[in-house]
């Protein structure tokens, strides 16, 4: 049986043939680094049978055979192809409960090319890059707060803060609402069985506040994100209610998570890797590719959101069969030393591009230009303001949270000395 160290997530070689493998069994120790065992997967047989927060599923690892599928139409991410006992798991019957699930992430064409296209003209370059200057400034009043306490924690006093804001001025939404819409919105992207409890709860909450909050756009319409949803107008179509419903939440849960869960990751690669932290220090205009190389080394998506085979489908010589669940494991597929050159190491000068940090294909990340930018900014802030950033506990202490789609630190408690 394959077997992870608690302490520091290595885990043992991977037979071929040897069967399911249970990743929830893992623990912590995969949570904390579950790249050596998903690479022994990518080299003995990357194409496996697991057992990934309560579903059994087939993980695919490798890059091309990732690329490829995520192209492939005969890979639906309707849950209506579902099998029954995937939509029975708390983690997937609760937006379906909430009347969410039909969102750009869980539609296949023709329907996801209509929306897709609607959104395409609100989520615009134009919007994004008026954005940056207020992500600055989001930085800079974060920062300066914690400056003076010294010891602080990145992911609670500031990759979620900053992430929430910038997301919300996007959107059109009071930051005021953050801590607590991001208290509530937890639950429902967690399969920890501690918050199953308070899923009823938290599912009531955020069908509320959509609800009220697209009202109040309704009746006061903005030059905001949410107000070119509401006008968007394809050939005469609207957003009918319930996917601006779907949409809005979408993009607040992308927001917070997926861009604080970022800066997390990324700012432990600079501080484990120094060199390449003094590299970039040195060479501000480094920054763009350094962002790249986080989302590749160790991104925010350990896996795809889940696909279905809409047929027996062949991939890498294995055969996955009509109906079964699909997990395409992006961040095996971004160390495969097939495609990139020393892929275990964090090297924030690496030319080699094509990453699948943001997915690929029709479902690649609508927020992607988003979290860029606000990453970018974000450590642009940290490191101009800070001359010195340290660990406050050893790397190999520290606590992984993970859903179906993200992985992140829980905490990130570091020293932060400020630039005199």
């Amino acid at each position: 049986m394959t077997t992870v160290d608690e302490t520091t997530g290595d885990a043992g070689a991977v037979c071929p043939m040897s069967g399911r493998i249970d990743l929830d069994a893992l623990g912590a120790g995969f949570r904390h680094n579950p790249h050596p065992l998903l690479a022994d997967v990518r080299e003995s047989e990357s194409v496996r049978r697991v057992v990934f927060h309560g579903m059994n599923a087939w993980i695919v690892t490798r890059y091309e055979d990732v690329k490829a599928a995520q192209v492939d139409p005969r890979f639906s991410a309707d849950l209506n192809n579902a099998p029954a006992e995937v939509r029975a798991l708390p983690w997937v019957a609760g937006p379906e409960a909430l009347g969410i699930a039909a969102s750009l992430a869980n539609l296949d064409p023709p329907d996801h090319t209509r929306l897709r296209r609607m959104v395409n003209g609100a989520f615009t370059t134009r919007r994004i890059d008026a954005l940056r200057p207020h992500a600055r400034a989001v930085a800079e009043s974060v920062i300066a707060d914690l400056l003076p306490r010294g010891r602080v924690d990145i992911m609670a006093d500031f990759a979620v803060p900053f992430a929430s804001q910038v997301i919300m001025a996007l959107i059109g939404v009071t930051h005021r609402d953050s801590a607590e819409f991001h208290h509530q919105a937890s639950a429902l992207v967690s399969t920890d069985p501690a918050d199953a409890a308070r899923l009823p709860q938290a599912l009531a909450w955020l069908q509320a506040y959509i609800v009220e909050l697209l009202a109040a756009k309704r009746a006061n319409p903005e030059d905001d994100l949410i107000g070119g949803l509401l006008r968007a107008d394809e050939d005469g179509d609207h957003l009918a209610d319930g996917e601006l419903r779907a949409l809005t939440l979408l993009l607040l849960l992308a927001g917070f998570e997926a861009t604080s869960s970022l800066i997390g990751s990324g700012l432990l690669a600079l501080l484990t890797n120094p060199d390449q932290l003094a590299a970039l220090r040195a060479d501000p205009t480094l920054m763009p590719g350094a962002v790249e190389e986080m989302l590749r080394f160790d991104g925010p998506s350990l896996m795809s959101l889940m696909k279905f085979a809409m047929a027996d489908i062949e991939v890498d010589g294995v055969t996955i069969s009509r109906g079964d669940p699909v997990f395409l494991s992006l961040s095996t597929a971004n160390r495969d030393p097939r495609r990139f050159t020393a892929p275990e190491s964090f090297d924030v000068t690496r030319a080699e591009g094509s990453h699948m940090g943001f997915g690929h294909g029709i479902h690649r990340c609508l927020g992607a230009p988003l979290a860029r930018m606000a990453t970018q900014s974000a450590f642009t802030v940290l490191l101009e303001r800070c001359a010195d950033i340290r660990l406050a506990v050893p790397a190999a202490d520290l606590v992984y949270r993970t859903s179906p789609a993200l992985r992140g630190l829980q905490h990130l408690p570091v020293i932060l000395t400020a630039t005199t």
